[in-house]
């Protein structure tokens, strides 16, 4: 039964054009819409059921997690300075029906060889981790695409797999009703003077914290902002902010390019470790917070490769968010940090 009068929801005006989460494939089904991605990831495990989830080395804890609970085995394999996966090493270790997860790293597509590998090995399932990827600029490869949105636009919560098909039993249970995983974004969002940073920091470790997987799906608040967002813009003034970094700090650069195709995550530069660790320190004593992708990785330590990036790396924010002004004070900000003994 619809309801009739009362209080106003929040509204939303109808879409102008379509929206980043079309762009994305968003199933329109929100049973096919998830939480969080390793939720969708779950999902897609407990449906497809690989014998073997094949996980770069360099690689997100919370993607091995979405395996275990979907009692899909996993094993590892390396992946090299530039964060290109093995190809040999694959090739040689892979059996007919395994899946293979690579990950488009800081939204930049993995290199010729490995797409080439892809179309010659028919007999593998390939999962594009698009989490970092507003657009890659080359064409989609895998036979599957995890999004994770709002690692990339401000959406409280929310993940998917691209198209959702394969999904076998779309979940219809709903989002928690105490709206636990929106009261970061939430908070962050009515702190117009930015006064409140402890407060939805806090929050949002804490959110960061009880992330699971669950059969809980996309709120309809991230669904509706995902529906609107405008990508063109989001890709453009990203290229923009990644372009003027890179003008102005290129012998840190940890990835080659000035112009991308493709539509940046973020700025990762590389340092030795305790470098970084003072580095990171200064810039978030001045309101700079960088992500680290990421120190804690789920691999074996035998992967030294791998592990020696995870203490190297730090990425810079470059998002849509803000503009030339705010890429100086980043850069100033960090190359004075690096000269500092």
């Amino acid at each position: 039964m619809a309801f009739l009068g009362g209080f106003f929801g929040i509204e939303f005006p109808p879409a102008e054009a379509p929206g980043i989460g079309s762009y994305w494939g968003m199933p329109p089904d929100p049973a096919l819409t998830f939480v969080n991605a390793r939720s969708a990831l779950s999902a897609l495990l407990a449906s497809v059921r690989p014998p073997t989830l094949w996980l770069p080395a360099y690689i997100c804890r919370s993607v091995p997690q979405a395996a275990a609970a979907a009692e899909t085995p996993v094993r590892y394999f390396p992946v090299d300075v530039s964060l290109q996966p093995d190809i040999a090493f694959l090739d040689a270790a892979t059996r007919a029906g395994d899946m293979v997860l690579a990950v488009d790293y800081f939204g930049r597509a993995p290199d010729a060889p490995f797409l080439d590998f892809v179309a010659q090995r028919q007999d593998l399932r390939f999962v594009e981790d698009g989490c970092h990827a507003v657009d890659t600029g080359a064409p989609p490869w895998g036979r599957w695409c995890l999004r994770s949105p709002r690692k990339l636009v401000g959406v409280p919560d929310g993940g998917f797999i691209a198209p959702g098909d394969d999904i076998a039993e779309p979940h219809r249970s709903r989002i928690d009703p105490r709206l636990d995983a929106q009261r970061a974004a939430c908070l962050r969002f009515e702190d117009e003077e930015e006064q409140a940073n402890p407060r939805w920091h806090a929050a949002n470790q804490e959110r960061e914290t009880a992330e699971n997987v669950s059969r809980r799906r996309m709120s309809r608040l991230a669904r509706e902002l995902l529906a609107r967002l405008p990508v063109e813009a989001i890709a453009r003034q990203r290229r923009d902010n990644f372009q003027a970094l890179a003008e102005s700090m290129s012998g840190l650069a940890f990835l080659p390019d000035q112009r991308p195709a493709y539509v940046p995550l973020g700025f990762p530069v590389r340092l030795p470790p305790a470098t970084r660790s003072r580095v990171r320190a200064d810039l978030i004593e001045q309101g700079i917070f960088p992500a680290v992708h990421w120190d804690d990785l789920p691999s074996p330590a035998s992967f030294a490769v791998a592990h020696g990036l995870a203490g190297e790396l730090l990425t810079l924010p470059c998002d849509q968010r803000y503009g030339t002004a705010d890429m100086e004070r980043v850069a100033d900000v960090l190359r004075q940090s690096v000269r500092r003994p």
